[in-house]
């Protein structure tokens, strides 16, 4: 059964899993508030509200209140999307029918705003709890931290051009819910009756859930299958990951599963010209003078590129921390990547994935599509690590493609799961996996 802590006793107060799933519990703090204001401008090329940063004032010298919340308001001056960003925001468009004003207003601000978070997250590791974005009607962003918040973190917010509100008080870090994650994932799967299993962090409940497929179809050994996983995982995250609820459910049955695919180049089966995967990003040995790309490592690592026997298997990074695979090459690598069917563009930075940011992916199955980072740590099967989307946007071939916006790289595509009654895309980050392989993304110079 799923429990809420009650802010007032500090016990667990049950809740059904089907209420919290359409509610969102908000807890307001309530305080005296002084602003501060200076002249700003309006993203779209109008006047905006003069910046303001609203902090909490003690209602006495003997009563200090905790600052719920500050608001940076939108940057006097941003940078321009570039080009390629600009390409991917006119494909943007007509994907989803607005013009390309719009599509500029809605997403052209997110390179600076995840800029803008990374700033925050460095200066806070340990107590930043996650951010996120909203594109339609007036755009503005979230950064959330644990504890109260820090006196300078307005500082580190530059050149967003949209307002940014700070909340402090959330109940976990982010870093804790990565491990915790990662913990009941693993302590499910140790289970012996258990098949395949997909566990995410589902942030509109505060739990963790622990999807079981292919499992027994007698409803008396499903219950008791579920039980003893829930007991497993619970126990694991209560000794390591700090006392999260966990949920047991069933999905559809074979709704976890990778896809045999790549990105970028066509990846083939040794000896055919049969699709196998995608190719993802160019990379360079940091120890050797090896170059190469990377892909999927659930495809196979004696893969063609194109159907000429040029790569050789080298690395990949640990199951816990993803689905990826280095593979050198015989040929020269250039630095880039390829976005559409016949078209390139170069690679000059690696970013990191926000949640509701809009980032593209290329498969040479189902080709470039874009969609909103749903969800940063999700785990399937074997691996850990897993960027979660808003919807299923890949198919078999794509595995290995990239993820991308612009002319930055961010993922490599992995395979899809079952979340919430839906089968989303899932792709692995590149920001904290290269390193285990000794490699980096061999970028292009401005």
């Amino acid at each position: 059964m799923w429990t809420l802590v009650d802010p007032l006793t500090g016990g667990w107060t049950p809740l059904s899993i089907f209420g919290m799933r359409i509610a969102r519990i908000l807890v307001c703090a309530v305080a005296t508030v002084v602003t501060a204001t200076t002249a700003a401008v309006d993203p779209a090329g109008g006047s905006a509200p003069a910046e303001q940063r609203t902090v909490a004032e003690p209602l006495d010298d003997a009563m200090p209140v905790a600052r719920a919340a500050i608001t940076v308001a939108p940057a006097r001056s941003a940078a321009a999307p570039t080009a390629a960003e600009l390409d991917d925001l006119s494909f943007i468009a007509d994907s989803e029918g607005i013009s390309q004003s719009e599509a500029i207003r809605r997403y052209g601000w997110q390179s600076a705003f995840g800029a803008a978070v990374d700033a925050v997250e460095e200066r806070y590791p340990g107590r930043f709890a996650g951010s996120s974005m909203q594109t339609t009607d007036v755009p503005s962003a979230t950064i959330e931290l644990t504890g109260e918040i820090p006196p300078d973190v307005a500082g580190l917010i530059t050149g967003v051009p949209v307002p940014v509100t700070v909340t402090g008080q959330a109940v976990h870090s982010e870093a804790e819910i990565r491990e915790a994650v990662e913990t009941a994932h693993y302590a499910a799967r140790a289970e012996p009756s258990t098949g395949q299993v997909s566990t995410e962090y589902a942030e509109d409940i505060g739990a963790i859930v622990v999807t079981l497929y292919d499992g027994p179809t007698s409803a008396v050994r499903r219950s008791g299958e579920m039980a003893s996983v829930e007991r497993s995982a619970e126990r694991a995250v209560s000794v390591e990951g700090g006392g999260f609820p966990v949920e047991v459910e069933y999905g559809p049955e074979g709704g976890a599963g990778s896809e045999a695919i790549r990105g970028g180049a066509i990846m083939t089966f040794p000896g055919t010209q049969r699709l196998a995967c995608t190719s993802g990003w160019p990379v360079r040995s940091t120890d050797s003078e090896l170059q190469g790309l990377i892909t999927a490592e659930h495809c196979p690592n004696d893969l063609e590129y194109s159907g000429r026997d040029v790569l050789t298997y080298r690395n990949r990074v640990p199951k816990s921390q993803g689905d990826i695979q280095a593979m050198s090459s015989t040929e020269s690598v250039a630095r880039e990547y390829y976005y559409g069917v016949g078209k390139y563009r170069k690679v000059y930075e690696v970013g990191r994935p926000r949640e509701d940011q809009y980032l593209c992916k290329f498969g040479r199955t189902t080709g470039r599509t874009c969609d909103n980072v749903r969800d940063l740590t999700t785990c399937r099967g074997d691996y850990c690590n897993l960027v979660s989307m808003d919807e299923h946007t890949s198919d078999t071939g794509d595995s290995g493609g990239p993820w991308g916006y612009g002319d930055t790289a961010y993922g490599v595509h992995s395979g899809a799961h079952t979340s919430a009654f839906r089968t989303r895309s899932q792709w692995t980050p590149l920001y904290n996996t290269l390193s285990y392989m000794r490699v980096g993304i061999k970028v292009a110079r401005r």
